[in-house]
């Protein structure tokens, strides 16, 4: 439905997120893969930044499931992405959060979180991702599995923006310009 209708589905995305997030901690795959899917389709309908909230608050949510899908879908949104596209203010907006979940006590939440981590990392740059993640850049540990799901997504993704990206990325201009 949000592929079919898509920037007439963009008012409802703001509004849908933030319980398609918490209803990610679902241990049926059935469902929660249906989930997954609208997640990836709603966002390709309006800019991450008018749901950005719904993204911090299911990366702070008490359920590690529901921690580690959330990151998991900031992994697949900014793999889409390059850097003429991301939308800075949101990265900026979940970084602190995805560096709690980077020390998640959870094991998928962390993997989660470093996949996450190399998606903005493809996204802003090696500079702007140091000053983003700080600390974090300094163990070394981390920084071996950011990088290796950096040339993952790399390998799987390329580095140019993902068609459907680079079209919501020049109606968002557009409108910002009227």
């Amino acid at each position: 439905m949000a592929l079919s209708m898509r920037t007439d589905f963009a008012g409802m995305v703001p509004k849908l997120m933030p319980i398609a997030f918490d209803k990610l901690k679902e241990k049926k795959a059935v469902l929660r893969n249906e989930l997954v899917d609208l997640c990836d389709a709603a966002a390709t309908t309006i800019s991450f930044e008018n749901y950005a909230d719904a993204v911090c608050g299911g990366l702070t949510k008490p359920n590690p499931q529901t921690r580690a899908q959330t990151a998991l879908f900031i992994s697949r949104l900014l793999s889409r992405h390059d850097p003429t596209t991301v939308p800075v203010g949101a990265v900026k907006q979940i970084a602190p959060d995805l560096i709690k979940c980077s020390s998640d006590a959870d094991a998928e939440v962390r993997e989660a979180a470093f996949r996450a981590m190399a998606a903005v990392l493809r996204c802003v740059g090696e500079p702007a991702a140091k000053r983003l993640f700080g600390e974090l850049w300094e163990d070394k540990i981390k920084m071996a599995k950011i990088t290796e799901s950096f040339e993952k997504i790399r390998e799987e993704y390329g580095d140019k923006a993902a068609p459907e990206i680079v079209r919501l990325h020049s109606k968002v201009a557009k409108q910002t310009v009227r």
